[in-house]
Parts: C-alpha cells; sequence; structure tokens
C-alpha cells in the first residue's frame, strides 16, 4: 500500500506502507525528483530504469520485515537519517539504519516482474510517440525488442506507419432546378 505525500510532478514523493512496488522511471526531467519512503529511508532514483522497493514480512521465525531496494536498472540514492547509499544495476540495499549494500541475482524474477514487464511493452507499443521518444525497448533482432531493465524479449510487429489519407475538398452537386450561374447562361 502507498501514500501519496505530494502529487507535484516536480516533487513527487510517495510512502510505501506495506507490499511491493516495481517503478520503471521513463524520464527524469532536469530539476524533477521522485522520492520513495520506506520507514526512516528515503530512496531517489537519478537516472532512468527499473526499481523494485518492497516490504518482505518474516511470519516463519519472529514477525518482523525487512524492507529492500533492488536496483534491476538505473542509480539511485538512498538515506537514513545521516547515512547514504548508492545503488547501481544490480544492488540491493537493505532499508534499515545501516543501509547494507549487497549484489542479487537480476535473473531472479517473479509473477509481479513479468506482469510489469508485459505492461511496459504493452503501454510501449499501443503508442507511436512512445516509441520515438522511449530507449528502454531495443530491437533483438528477428523481429524481437528486449528491455535489458526487466530481462525479457517480446516478438514485435511494427508495421510502417501509414501516410495520412489524402483530404480533398468537397464540392456539393449541383441541385437539380438551381437557377444557372452567369457562366453558365449562354
Amino acid at each position: 500500500m502507498i501514500r501519496m505525500e505530494n502529487v507535484d510532478l516536480s516533487d513527487t514523493r510517495i510512502t510505501l506502507q506495506r507490499g511491493q512496488a516495481l517503478i520503471e522511471v521513463l524520464q527524469l526531467a532536469e530539476g524533477n525528483r521522485l522520492q520513495i519512503a520506506v520507514g526512516e529511508t528515503t530512496t531517489e532514483p537519478t537516472r532512468s530504469g527499473l526499481y523494485r522497493i518492497g516490504i518482505f514480512q518474516n511470519v516463519i521465525e519472529e514477525p518482523s520485515a525487512q524492507s529492500t531496494l533492488r536496483v534491476f536498472g538505473g542509480e539511485a540514492v538512498v538515506r537514513s537519517g545521516l547515512r547514504m547509499a548508492d545503488a547501481k544495476r544490480g544492488t540491493a540495499v537493505n532499508l534499515d539504519a545501516g543501509l547494507a549494500v549487497s549484489r542479487f541475482d537480476r535473473k531472479d524474477r517473479d509473477a509481479l516482474h513479468a506482469w510489469a514487464a508485459r505492461r511496459s511493452f504493452d503501454l510501449f507499443m499501443s503508442d507511436p510517440e512512445a516509441r520515438q521518444k522511449q530507449t528502454h525497448w531495443q530491437p533483438a533482432g528477428s523481429g524481437y525488442l528486449e528491455n535489458k531493465n526487466f530481462g525479457v524479449e517480446f516478438r514485435a510487429f511494427i508495421r510502417r506507419a501509414m501516410p495520412p489519407p489524402t483530404i480533398r475538398p468537397v464540392v456539393p452537386p449541383a441541385e437539380v432546378g438551381s437557377e444557372a450561374t452567369p457562366a453558365q447562361r449562354h
């Protein structure tokens, strides 16, 4: 569950209260900020990429929650009080006061990851303008597109854009019984 703290596009702030979020950042306009708070930490993506933030509940041993940031692509800065950690592709940050940084297997994906990859691809394919602006989906040969942040490939049939239809002025037919124009009189 997330709570929007500030919806201003130049300074968007959200709080992840429980669960997990997979955030795909396509573009950060200069001077704009996106901040995701989890507990006492704040994560700020500094480049376009794919970020997974989750609060994982451990109910087997003792009831506790572990919060983690995983960077599948891009870069982020994580802050907790006076501590700061830089996170890059393939880096995981434990979102507690220590901000322990480690590597993780980017091939370790689940159903949420697969769904988000398909959604990203479908949005990319549905908008010709997005295909011209967005660079996360790249040709992978033989009609496939890949997204290295998601670690997936999808088959794509991109047709050439049809030329716009030719618009001809509509000339109304002469009305039956109408008076002839001076040019038509003999």
